[in-house]
């Protein structure tokens, strides 16, 4: 968790993009997106005609910087928060649909009355080219992180954390939650965004 100033609003910006088909031509092939996630102290600048906003500096390595201000290129929101909440300020994961479904069981069962946004709906088996169908479940997934992280109850829960920062699947989530690993969400977290992992994933497709 970030030790800045307890007063200074943070901007986080996340992102659901990248669709990729997995596993192509067998009976189990899959689409994941990739999540970007960055979070940013308030120096920012207008970048475009789509009323962006951009990170004059993010602290990381100068190529994430890079690759991060190319992502940022797309229309994306911004949300503002004075919450201290990420352990990483920039992060890429990819997650399958399915696992945007557990997540959402995870947080309604952790959350009490506290309502949980809802997931696009789901096709019983995927087509082909259904590009249509790819980039409205894409756009619904986005919606539902955004609603997500502008909630404080949800906000508080590891297991997004985990979701959103890391790649580690999800009976390894729910180990690490319960203290059943030699590590803490907080410790998988900085592992995860030390490895490199995320900008690997942008450098080589095929995972």
């Amino acid at each position: 968790m970030s030790q800045d100033n307890p007063d200074e609003e943070e901007f986080i910006t996340i992102r659901v993009q990248d669709p990729r088909l997995q596993n192509e031509g067998s009976w189990a092939s899959y689409v994941d997106y990739k999540i970007f996630l960055h979070v940013s102290p308030a120096h920012w600048v207008s970048c475009g005609s789509h009323s962006h906003t951009l990170p004059l500096s993010i602290g990381t390595k100068a190529r994430h910087w890079h690759m991060a201000a190319e992502i940022l290129q797309d229309p994306c929101y911004v949300i503002q928060t004075n919450s201290k909440a990420f352990t990483a300020k920039t992060s890429c994961v990819r997650r399958r649909y399915r696992e945007f479904d557990w997540l959402r069981k995870r947080l309604q069962k952790n959350s009490g009355l506290v309502p949980v946004p809802a997931l696009p709906g789901k096709l019983p088996f995927l087509v082909g080219n259904n590009d249509d169908f790819i980039e409205r479940r894409r756009q619904g997934l986005q919606q539902f992180l955004e609603q997500i992280v502008q909630n404080m109850v949800l906000l508080s829960d590891s297991q997004l954390h985990l979701f959103l920062q890391s790649q580690l699947p999800l009976s390894e989530i729910e180990a690490c939650v319960l203290g059943h690993r030699p590590y803490t969400a907080t410790e998988a977290i900085l592992n995860y965004a030390m490895s490199n992992q995320g900008w690997t994933q942008e450098e080589n497709p095929s995972r």
